[in-house]
């Protein structure tokens, strides 16, 4: 039973020392030091602070203690010596084993501090804990997972043991930023997203080629072999994008993760590149709708990435890019007609063809035909669980064609979509 006090215990984390700057963690402690003196003002404190706690919980959706997944949070996510050299699996000096044990009791104390006892003896009131469901395969489900895993490890009696686990437990779960994540989005640093959209490949009608060949790329390059960079080039609406985001629920749980990024923050591909290079998991930089004029010069940044500078590119970070042109930097007949007087204007138009070269896998995702396209919208139907006379939905389906946006994998998704909006259910 721990009978470490629980101020001595956040005052001497050193290790966990980032534990203590927490927004909430510093209100705890200014929770303990107002107690005696100011009961009134301790009060007010106390229901703050468990409003910040539930707030948070809401935002995760996790279930059980508000106190226990709040610091049990903070325990995985922080990123410290100890957490990145276990995450990479890597070996320990010495002397860390024994900065762990100092501080694993102390972790405990927090972790499991009763809050019913500390409301009794100081006149607080009793607060319930969560019980807010869980979604499923997302985000939220991963960090439930972790938190609740971590919550087991910390039972454990024997700290030499405890550490023993946490090793593992930082190996298959990371720390930092990624801790819990799936998907990513930059804004001057990594920013999770919370509800990240997670289909399936088998969601997606046609492209069987373009998908395995999508797969097994993806799957090489999770398994640590050589892969390639991926450009999906073709006509709007046929899944190209939507065939990258499902590589996500493909591969998460082999450790693959997802950062989306847009063609304004290129200039910020090496600060990009530094937060996910020498870690455990393994990255898709994700560029959507990727295409240059051509007096653009950011093209030269992907070009950089994906080639290396004087430093190698890292191999666990892929790029894989979506695009409507299969050259993505576009051109003019007067480029090709040396309009500018260039001297040496074949130069000039191999640099702008060099870029899409650079990709390893090119897959082509064009426009279905009315058969293909009927196929689609009869299968999204079908897994829908409309009943509609097939004549009637083909007929149906062809007018919405016309209407709005031609043969494409999006226009039989729209279709469907505002079928089961109708609520149409014919014999």
């Amino acid at each position: 039973m721990n009978t470490i006090p629980i101020e001595q215990a956040v005052q001497n984390l050193f290790v966990y020392r980032n534990i203590t700057k927490n927004p909430s963690m510093k209100m705890f402690v200014k929770l303990l030091k107002t107690i005696p003196p100011h009961p009134k003002k301790a009060q007010k404190i106390y229901m703050d602070l468990f409003h910040q706690l539930a707030s948070e919980q809401s935002r995760f959706a996790l279930q059980g203690d508000l106190w226990q997944n709040f610091v049990a949070r903070l325990i995985w996510q922080d990123e410290n010596f100890y957490t990145r050299i276990a995450e990479k699996k890597q070996p320990q000096f010495p002397s860390l084993s024994a900065w762990i044990q100092h501080d694993l009791p102390l972790l405990k104390t927090i972790l499991f501090f009763d809050w019913k006892k500390f409301a009794a003896l100081n006149h607080l009131p009793a607060l319930p804990a969560s019980t807010l469901e869980t979604a499923p395969f997302s985000t939220i489900n991963l960090m439930q997972k972790g938190i609740q895993e971590l919550l087991l490890l910390f039972t454990e009696e024997k700290n030499q043991t405890l550490q023993q686990k946490l090793n593992a437990f930082y190996q298959q779960y990371g720390c930092g930023a990624f801790a819990g994540h799936l998907a990513f989005q930059w804004k001057k640093g990594l920013t999770p997203v919370m509800h990240p959209q997670l289909m399936r490949l088998n969601d997606l009608v046609g492209y069987e080629y373009q998908k395995s060949v999508l797969l097994k790329n993806t799957e090489a390059f999770v398994q640590g072999q050589k892969a390639n960079h991926v450009l999906l080039y073709g006509e709007k609406g046929t899944g190209k994008s939507s065939s990258v985001k499902a590589l996500l629920a493909e591969f998460a749980d082999q450790g693959l993760r997802m950062v989306e990024i847009t063609r304004q923050q290129f200039a910020d591909f090496p600060s990009i590149i530094d937060c996910m290079k020498d870690r455990r998991f393994r990255f898709i930089l994700f560029i959507d709708d990727l295409s240059f004029e051509a007096s653009d010069s950011d093209f030269k940044y992907i070009k950089s990435c994906i080639e290396g500078s004087l430093e190698n590119s890292p191999d666990n970070v892929l790029i894989y890019a979506t695009s409507n042109r299969r050259h993505l930097i576009r051109e003019n007949w007067s480029d090709r007609q040396g309009a500018d007087e260039e001297v040496h204007i074949s130069d000039t138009h191999q640099e702008k063809l060099s870029l899409s070269d650079r990709f390893g896998v090119l897959l082509s995702f064009y426009a279905p035909d009315k058969e293909q396209y009927l196929k689609i919208v009869h299968t999204l139907a079908q897994r829908e669980g409309l009943t509609m006379d097939e004549a009637s939905l083909r007929e149906q389906a062809m007018q919405w064609e016309k209407m709005y946006h031609g043969y494409s994998g999006r226009s039989a998704r729209q279709f469907v979509n505002f079928l089961c909006g109708q609520k149409r259910e014919v014999k």
